[in-house]
């Protein structure tokens, strides 16, 4: 079926076959059925397919069984079924020699096919990735082949040797580079099939053997095609040789050639060493040595032109072992020490396959003899010579007698081949104990200090090399074996070490490098481009893993088996492991450093110069160093700093600073004076370990004023023993701890130590012993103890702003210290920077220095006096560089959207926030030091900087302030110089600043900016708090605050205006406010209420204390009353009294019209508050009374005077008593109310103005009894007062003024027809009856049966009115004739049982559904259910149970009548007041 199926089917067959087969291989029926039709389905004749190699090639179908079925086969099953058909097929295939690429590639696949191997028992001995590599080269397919018939092995043999060959040869004499490499492709291809033929070939000598009776003859046949096969490799060989001397390329250009010659002597080891095994025949074996010579000049040429190509060091390594195994006593060359010379470098490569066939090729020449120490020979002995030593394994920590390097140690030297076994173990947990115990041995060796040179040389290299493998317990062993060798071997091994600490300096080659392209290399026709695109890409391949310097490793065959914690030799430590590794011999061997130190400190230079300080690019400690003057042209290149970390340049320090802290005496060292500089200079270091490690290497110096101290300067370094070791080490001036000659060279090293702790960050854990606070308040307070006279804080303050020193500044030292005339000459520098130069300090570095500033205010304070105009300088700087940052960000802005629209943004956020926050930082740290030092520092000449560096953030203060919780930086800023008497010359530099604190009040304003606004025009008010608020204003009113004000008052009042309007909800100047509700809880009070209520005042007495009265202060007052009055509250507060004299004082300032619209609320204060008895406090009414009078005093009106002045008389206090009234004056005003109408000083007399008077247009607006308010509410007020004569003279004014609305309104029968238009009935209405409707609720009971009998006497009076406010259908409850029946005489009686009996009456009456019980809803919720509700809550015994009940009884009553509303109120507020 399958040659006549479709292509399409043919592809579904194969893949079945090959999944069913996998899956079971060893079953019979495929075994024994299928195996008859292989030929057919791999037949040349068949149709092929081309999903697997995208040609129309015949052998398709048995190319996709050799892929994907042949490996995964059981060995003997696939080759006593499959392999034999697959042969078959590529030889038959074959039509022309020429043209046979399909058939190569067959029979490189079937060649190359490797099965895994079931090691599980020695997992530990075998090596996975060795076995891969070694695998390249493999003949497993022809272990069990069976017979394979002439025919086929001839043609397999001449499409491997004769096809290469001739085109080899044809291609030679062309000249296009491009045939003589696809040339080489094919051999280096084909090469790894002879192998596989020659074990075939051999393979039928075994058969042929057996079936000749004799056994001692070969086929005459198979000879011919092995000594075909070897001169094959003598000739190839011999071309490649002369195709390399043709050329005039440089070496690697002819990498090419070198990777096939390489592939030839492995092909050809293999080859040689699988005839040498299986045939004697000689005339083969003569042959095969004729090959063998030839192939080892061409290893031993290979070795020397390439050593450092992995394939050449593979090919010479595989002749190494086939001289072994055919002529044991040939060796490579006779060249031993040009061999060690040449080679010995490759053992210190990453590669651990370049390691490996150099030891081979190495450990191939004679051992050579331990080097004679003539000086230790004891002449007495028997010089006969003696069997060699080999000193015992040593295991893992032994210790050697102190005679170890004494012993007799001669004979040969087999230390090569101990390294060999070192690299050929494999990399385990399981062998790390063998491992260490072989470097032991190694490191045995090397102490004796007997190894010949070339042999301490390899040794070094190699373990340079180890240090490479990612196995962590090797490199310790491995720098031991290194350091044993440094003390015994200096001379030879120096060499070496220098050579890997200079290659650990250099950049690592991240890009890997690619095999070249293959484009315009091989031009090959569109029929045969399958095939030879897979003979290029197995090229491809093998130059990969030659570029790659073996990481690129895809030419070997990748292994199914598990790894088993096996380490990769394909992978290797990282580069700052390996740095580690390294600078870690020079860490154990100080003398090295000592000895060696004009090559160590310039790297550790370099280091410095080309690596860290690249890095940390601001790091002021790089100027004061000047490297690359001391470097010169030793200097090296520059790494760009994308390429480097913040950790590994961290770690690499470390190592160098513990290298150097190894070192006794670092006098001796190469520039010792700089490295101690460079020492002490890591001592600010933040990060502790690093500073501890440069202390180290300071006290190493043993400096005379340091050295006594050291045991109090080392726990300054210790994580949590930093404060106790500041408490014992006492540097004041006062204390003799210190010589007084130490203490201004060590000053500047603990200033560097504590310095660097202050930067520290701290470990993260809430639960930290030293957090970052409470050390830097530490170290604060113990340089607050250095003397300022000596200038010992200069060094510190020198740390702190050296960051900021122009570049033009020479800041080189020479030594750990400076002289005090120069860093005084520093530190002044910094103030001197301007906003250009401030660009190239980090943003993050101009943070840290304002957040240090800011603890160095606090804590140090008038300690750095000295310093605070540089320091100001500095912050104007920083401030003038985010200014221009915000303007050229702007400008871009504008551009962008312009061109790009809103998607593109100027600057990056990140950046853009980091200048916000520098810009706010310089805020505050100016209003601290303002703020700190403006009694001692004239701060008024920075006034015009100050202001011109901030224009942009001025102008846009009105707008950060809108729903902002905490007060913005700058307004803070401006709060601190209105606040102090020195600093508000400065505002007068600038009017936008001012202007733009009153644009910030505003109805949108919380809480604490206002309250931050306050503070600063207080402070404005005051002169900065130089005189109290009871100062007259006049006084200071020229004072330079106040005249700030006055320029832009009319603003200022207009903000407080938008604020205070009643539709602004963010302004509250309530004192208390209320919770829901109801409840008695009242909220936290907001500190800013009465400071605005205060500022307000005192802006309104400046204002009219100014000579000055034009129209606009006029209006601006009149704004001011507007503001004022509807804040007056019935309360003595000292806010409120302030408040009420200040609206005293405008009132006669402010026009006609504006003054009367304040009459209602004036009046209004001076009586009831709900239902309590209002205002009390003498000197509030007196202040009213005053204000009104300024009303009335106007001559809008004779009344209203008249009216003024009885209203002074009523709230008269007496001048002899204290809280008493004037009854002398208070007396005649009452009585002359209640008297009658007709009577002077009456109701109506008072409310009428007299003939002749003059009288303005605005009188109109208060004629009438509107004019009698404050009078009305005087009295009413007076009802809850506790002198009798006082309350009740004041009732029977308020009846008196009852019955006089009622004259008036009789008076005329127009007004009495058209009633709503009478002015007395009004007034009666709305202003005396909601009046008396609160006051009943009075819990006053004096007070409250005042009120009731007034209501009594309304509704006797209004009976007949059909207003419903007058109350007039309760007339019926009066009984003149009977007033034990009485119900208002009653219901206030003040015996209990009268009372109830009253509720008892008017239930009755409501339930008799009569016409007189048919009350109006507003007399039953405004008047009955309030007096029937008293007794409820006001219960107090057992005895006023039956009066309750019946209360309760009269309640419900009433509730029947009450409107839904009225009710449902009622309800809710009985279950409020209900206990739970």
């Amino acid at each position: 079926v399958f040659p006549k199926a479709a292509v399409k089917l043919q592809n579904q067959i194969l893949n079945y076959m090959c999944s069913a087969w996998k899956a079971n291989p060893s079953h019979l029926s495929f075994t024994s059925r299928l195996e008859k039709f292989f030929p057919s389905i791999v037949s040349p004749n068949s149709k092929g397919t081309s999903s697997h190699t995208g040609s129309t090639s015949g052998l398709n179908p048995a190319l996709v069984l050799a892929r994907n079925l042949l490996p995964h086969l059981p060995k003997k099953v696939a080759s006593s079924t499959l392999i034999p058909a697959l042969l078959s097929a590529a030889a038959s295939s074959v039509q022309n020699i020429e043209d046979s690429d399909a058939s190569v590639v067959l029979l490189h696949t079937i060649a190359t096919t490797t099965w895994p191997t079931d090691d599980s028992g020695n997992d530990e001995e075998i090596d996975i990735d060795d076995s891969d590599v070694n695998a390249l080269f493999s003949s497993e397919a022809a272990e069990f082949c069976p017979v394979i018939h002439p025919n086929i092995r001839r043609t397999l043999f001449e499409i491997c040797l004769s096809n290469s060959m001739k085109i080899f040869s044809s291609n030679r004499n062309k000249s296009t580079p491009s045939s003589c490499e696809e040339a080489l492709f094919r051999v280096g291809y084909a090469s790894r099939c002879i192998p596989f033929l020659v074990c075939i070939e051999c393979s039928n000598i075994d058969a042929d053997s057996e079936d000749d009776d004799s056994g001692t003859e070969t086929s005459k046949y198979t000879e011919d095609q092995l000594i075909r096969v070897f001169k094959w490799y003598g000739s190839i060989l011999k071309n490649l040789d002369a195709v390399l001397t043709s050329r005039t390329e440089t070496i690697d250009k002819n990498q090419d050639i070198y990777v096939t010659q390489s592939l030839l002597l492995e092909s050809f080891s293999k080859s040689a060493i699988e005839c040498h095994n299986r045939t004697f025949s000689s005339t083969i074996l003569s042959s095969l040595k004729k090959a063998l010579a030839k192939a080892t000049s061409a290893a031993s040429s290979l070795a020397f032109l390439h050593p450092k190509s992995l394939w050449a060091m593979r090919g010479a390594a595989a002749i190494v072992k086939a001289l072994d195994i055919i002529d044991p006593g040939v060796k490579i060359n006779d060249k031993s020490n040009e061999m060690f010379h040449t080679l010995a470098s490759n053992l210190a490569e990453s590669n651990h396959f370049m390691r490996m066939y150099t030891l081979e090729i190495l450990d191939s020449f004679p051992k050579r003899p331990f080097v004679t120490d003539h000086a230790d020979i004891d002449l007495a002995d028997d010089l006969e010579e003696e069997p060699s030593y080999r000193p015992k394994p040593t295991g893992k920590g032994s210790k050697s007698t102190g005679d170890s390097n004494n012993l007799s140690f001669s004979g040969s030297c087999d230390i090569i081949s101990l390294l060999k076994g070192v690299e050929s173990t494999p990399v385990t947990l399981a062998n790390e104990r063998k491992l260490t115990t072989q470097l032991s041995r190694v490191e045995v060796y090397a102490r004796t200090g007997k190894l010949p040179i070339a042999y301490a040389e390899s040794t070094t290299l190699h373990m340079l090399g180890l240090l490479h493998v990612k196995f962590a317990p090797v490199w310790p062993a491995a720098v031991r074996v290194i350091v044993a060798l440094s003390h015994a071997q200096e001379g030879p091994v120096w060499p070496c070490i220098e050579v890997a600490l200079t290659k650990s300096m250099q950049r690592p080659l991240h890009n890997i490098a690619t095999p070249k392209d293959s484009t315009g290399i091989i031009d090959i026709s569109s029929k045969k481009a399958a095939e030879n695109t897979i003979i290029y890409d197995h090229h491809v391949r093998c130059f990969s893993w030659e570029a790659s310097r073996g990481k690129n490793h895809v030419i070997f065959t990748s292994s199914d088996k598990e790894r088993n914690g096996q380490v990769s030799r394909h992978v290797e430590a990282d580069d700052l492991t390996r740095f580690e590794s390294v600078w870690s011999i020079m860490e154990n061997a100080p003398h090295l450093t000592s000895t060696k130190s004009k090559v160590v400190v310039p790297m550790f230079f370099n280091f410095m110069l080309s690596q860290y300080y690249i890095f940390h690019s601001d790091d002021p400690d790089s100027r004061e160093l000047n490297l690359v003057e001391i470097l010169g042209e030793f200097r090296c290149e520059e790494w760009p700093r994308e390429e480097l970390g913040r950790k590994a340049l961290q770690k690499k320090l470390e190592i160098f600073l513990k290298t150097f802290a190894a070192v006794k005496g670092p006098q001796q060292l190469f520039k010792h004076r700089t490295l101690l500089q460079m020492f002490v200079s890591f001592l600010s270091n933040p990060d502790s370990k690093l500073a501890n490690l440069a202390l180290s290497c300071v006290l190493r110096y043993k400096l005379p004023y340091l050295t006594p101290y050291a045991e109090h300067v080392q726990p300054m370094l210790q994580k949590e023993g930093l404060r106790e070791a500041l408490t014992k080490f006492d540097l004041s001036e006062e204390s003799e701890l210190v010589d007084i000659s130490h203490r201004l060279d060590l000053i500047p090293i603990v200033t560097r130590i504590l310095f660097g702790r202050f930067l520290s960050r701290g470990n993260g854990a809430k639960s930290s012993k030293d957090p970052p606070a409470a050390r830097r308040a530490a170290i604060l307070s113990f340089f607050s103890g250095l003397g300022e006279r000596n200038g010992e804080i200069n060094y510190f303050i020198y740390m702190m702003v050296r960051a900021f020193i122009p570049l033009e500044m020479n800041m080189v030292i020479h030594g750990p210290t400076m002289p005090r005339e120069h860093l005084e000459k520093m530190i002044e520098s910094s103030g001197c920077i301007s906003s250009n130069a401030l660009l190239k300090v980090p943003i993050k570095r101009q943070e840290g220095f304002l957040n240090l500033l800011y603890d160095v205010i606090v804590q140090i304070g008038y300690g750095m006096k000295h310093f605070v105009p540089n320091i100001m300088n500095l912050l104007l700087a920083l401030c003038e560089q985010t200014e221009d940052a915000f303007i050229v960000n702007k400008n871009q802005s504008v551009e962008n959207k312009d061109l790009y629209g809103d998607e593109s943004t100027a600057v990056d956020r990140d950046d853009y926030s980091r200048i916000g926050r520098v810009r706010s930082l310089c805020f505050l740290r100016l209003s601290q030091m303002l703020s700190k030092f403006s009694f001692s520092i004239d701060f008024i000449k920075f006034g015009k900087r100050l202001w011109n560096s901030m224009t942009s953030s001025v102008i846009a203060l009105p707008n950060t302030v809108v729903n902002a919780e905490n007060p913005p930086s700058l307004l803070q800023l401006i709060e601190t110089v209105a606040s102090q008497r020195e600093l508000i010359p400065l505002l007068q530099e600038s009017d936008n600043a001012v202007i733009a604190m009153f644009k910030c009040i505003e109805g949108t304003t919380r809480s604490k900016v206002i309250g931050c606004i306050m503070r600063a025009i207080d402070g404005l008010l005051t002169d900065g708090g130089s005189f109290v608020d009871g100062d007259s204003v006049t006084v200071k009113a020229h004072s330079l605050g106040q005249k700030l004000i006055l320029k832009h008052i009319h603003l200022l009042i207009s903000q407080f205006t938008k604020r205070l309007t009643s539709d602004s909800k963010a302004a509250n100047l309530d004192d208390d406010v209320a919770t829901p509700n109801g409840a008695d809880k009242v909220h936290k009070r907001n500190p800013t209420d009465g400071l605005q209520l205060n500022i307000l005042c005192r802006v309104s007495e400046l204002l009219v204390s100014a000579s000055e009265v034009e129209d606009e202060n006029i209006e601006t007052m009149e704004r001011l009353c507007s503001l004022l009055v509807p804040s007056l509250k019935f309360d003595s507060h000292p806010n409120h009294l302030y408040v009420m004299r200040t609206v005293s004082s405008l009132i006669p300032k402010i026009s006609d019209n504006a003054a009367i619209s304040h009459y209602y609320s004036l009046s209004k204060l001076l009586g009831p508050n709900k239902a309590a008895s209002g205002m009390t406090s003498n000197e509030a009414r007196t202040i009213i009374s005053s204000a009104i009078t300024g009303i009335g005093s106007r001559g809008i009106g004779s009344n209203l005077n008249r009216v003024a002045t009885a209203v002074v008389e009523l709230n008269a206090a007496s001048t002899a008593y204290v809280n008493e009234h004037d009854f002398d004056r208070m007396l005649p005003v009452l009585n002359g109310l209640g008297a009658s109408n007709d009577s002077e000083g009456s109701w109506f007399d008072l409310s009428k103005a007299r003939s002749g008077s003059e009288c303005k247009d605005s009188m109109s607006s208060i004629a009438g009894p509107r004019v009698l308010l404050p009078l009305m509410f005087t009295c009413f007020h007076l009802l809850y007062d506790s002198d009798g004569v006082i309350s009740r003279a004041s009732s029977k004014a308020l009846k008196a003024i009852v019955s006089t609305c009622l004259d008036q309104i009789q008076s005329s029968k127009e007004e009495q027809e058209n009633s709503s238009h009478n002015a007395w009935l009004k007034f009666i209405e709305s202003t005396f009856m909601p009046c008396l409707k609160v006051g009943i609720m009075a819990k006053n009971l004096p007070a409250r049966r005042s009120f009731v009998l007034l209501v009594s006497h309304v509704s006797k009076l209004f009976k007949g009115f059909q207003s419903v406010h007058l109350y007039g259908d309760l007339e019926c409850l009066i009984r003149e004739d009977d007033p034990d029946q009485d119900f208002f005489l009653n219901v206030t009686h003040v015996q209990l049982h009268r009372r109830a009996r009253a509720f008892t009456k008017l239930r009755k009456l409501i339930l008799s559904d009569g016409k007189e019980s048919n009350f109006s809803d507003q007399s039953c919720g405004n008047i009955l259910l309030p007096l029937a509700m008293h007794p409820v809550y006001e219960i107090k015994s057992k005895s006023e149970e039956a009066y309750v009940v019946e209360a309760i009884a009269t309640i419900g009553e009433i509730a029947k009548k009450l409107p839904w509303g009225k009710y449902n109120g009622t309800l809710q507020t009985l279950l409020n007041n209900l206990t739970r």
